[in-house]
Parts: structure tokens; sequence; C-alpha cells
């Protein structure tokens, strides 16, 4: 497990909603405790992000360390996990969650998908535990976790070499199929990497 280094730090969301039938702007800060946000570990980004439920809710996603501080109620599974909250349109807390494993995962990315469910990219260095179903097939691998809009987990799946593999981003396409970009470090094929150019 790779030891994290940093310093407690509060991330603050500034959310800015427009009321078009009020004609007002709202703004709440939303604060967590531990590394979060920004740069988490060594050359590795969590993104945090904003989404707009089929409800109507906003959906907020970033990494956050284990413990509760602040607007965080939910206790974390490692060191790092993903934060989801879903707020309503008053920015009042209607429900949160966590996904993790047993050490550190890194939220990289977050998308909602056409069949009304979620889609997470991790960073991650869990071997199979809490939510996390598969072993690590090296250091850092690829972690995906579909859910559904309540963050009940319908699969997860590890993706990666014997060595680093970094991922950035997640995609739906056209045909409803997901494309993952990322980078790893192996140099020969190994795992799930059929190629290599050095």
């Amino acid at each position: 497990m790779k030891a994290i280094v940093g310093i407690v730090c509060m991330l603050l969301f500034g959310i800015i909603a427009k009321a078009q039938w009020f004609q007002l702007t709202k703004q709440r800060n939303i604060g967590v405790g531990g590394i979060i946000g920004g740069l988490v570990a060594g050359p590795y980004y969590t993104h945090n992000q904003i989404h707009r439920l089929p409800n109507g809710n906003l959906c907020l996603t970033t990494t956050a360390s284990q413990d509760t501080l602040y607007d965080k109620t939910v206790w974390g599974y490692g060191d790092n996990d993903g934060w989801y909250l879903e707020i309503d349109s008053e920015f009042n807390s209607v429900k949160q969650w966590i996904i993790g494993g047993d050490t550190t995962d890194i939220l990289s990315d977050f998308i909602l998908t056409s069949d009304t469910c979620m889609l997470s990219l991790f960073i991650s260095n869990s071997d199979s535990s809490f939510d996390k179903s598969q072993n690590n097939k090296g250091d850092n691998d690829y972690w995906i976790v579909k859910t559904d809009m309540n963050g009940n987990k319908l699969w997860d799946i590890t993706l990666g070499s014997q060595y680093e593999d970094v991922p950035s981003r997640i995609y739906e396409t056209s045909d409803s199929t997901y494309l993952v970009l990322g980078n790893s470090r192996t140099e020969f094929p190994s795992g799930d990497v059929s190629d290599s150019a050095g």
C-alpha cells in the first residue's frame, strides 16, 4: 500500500445554481475533512464533479478520507474512497454514500449513463474488499464500478497489468459501450494489457 502524505484540508464546493422562477442565485459551501480534491497522492488527481440527476437533484462526487467531518457523515472503508452526496434544490443533503475497498481508491472520473445508472472510474490500490470484488493485478489498477441512482452496486471490474496503471477518463459511446482512457507503465504485455510501445 502506498503511503499518502498530506495535511488535513477542507474542500469547499462552491455550488451556484440559478433559480429562474425566483430570479435569484443560491450558494452553499459543502466541506469535508481529509486529503481531498486536487493533488491526492503523488501524480494522482481526483476530479470533483457535479451532475444533475433525473429527479432534478444534484450529485456531487469526489475522493475523501475515511473519517467523518463537516458535511461528510458516512465513514469510509479504506484510506481514501469515492464520496457521493445528493442534494436537493434547496441544497439540503438527501443521501450520501461511499464506494471503495480497504486501502486507497481515488475517484478519477464519474458519468451518468444512458440506462439511468452511474459509472465511476477509480485509480485503485485495493484488493478484493468491501465494494471491490477482484484483487489488483499489480500496483495501481483501473477499477470501474456501475451503480443504480441510489448508489447500489450493479457490477464492478478491475483492469490492469502487473505494473502501475492509471486511468483518467471514462466515456459512453453511441452504442452504449464504455471507453476508458489512461496509461500503463508496463513495458510488455501483462494482465489486461495486450500490447506496449515500451
